[in-house]
């Protein structure tokens, strides 16, 4: 997850695809893991589900989609692997206590509206796992994983 690897910028937020427009969009449920768990506290096979749900959400592992109205790319982790370790090392942040229903609304949200408009974090509570699973810059977008 690296929108999109990064919460929301990822998160981060890193994904490289077929050009488009907009990113693509997935079904409204959350990824197939309990919602109220804290992040650091998936196991390593709920990881996995959890990044495979986050990149499929944005095209698919391995993918980049160009926006027109932001201009920014959406870019997608290169594989599971690579989106389980970085997840790994945002969760260990000793202030990241996201739970995975906390992140998946506000992966949602900026994942909606990244080619609509310059991605910028929401306000509240993103604003709070921004800072505390990625840091200052990052976002959930990016991360689809890392």
């Amino acid at each position: 997850m690296r929108v999109a690897s990064t919460i929301l910028a990822g998160v981060c937020f890193a994904f490289p695809l077929a050009c488009g427009t907009s990113p693509p969009s997935g079904s409204s449920s959350g990824p197939p893991v309990d919602p109220s768990k804290t992040l650091a506290e998936l196991s390593s096979s709920e990881m996995a589900a959890f990044c495979d749900w986050t990149n499929q959400k944005e095209g698919g592992y391995g993918r980049t989609i160009m926006c027109d109205a932001s201009g920014v790319p959406l870019e997608t982790d290169p594989d599971q692997a690579t989106c389980v370790h970085g997840w790994t090392q945002r969760v260990s942040m000793p202030n990241c206590s996201a739970t995975v229903g906390q992140w998946t609304t506000c992966f949602e949200v900026f994942l909606a509206n990244w080619c609509s408009v310059i991605p910028s974090m929401p306000s509240g509570e993103c604003n709070v796992i921004q800072a505390t699973c990625y840091g200052s810059g990052a976002s959930p977008a990016d991360g689809g994983g890392d």
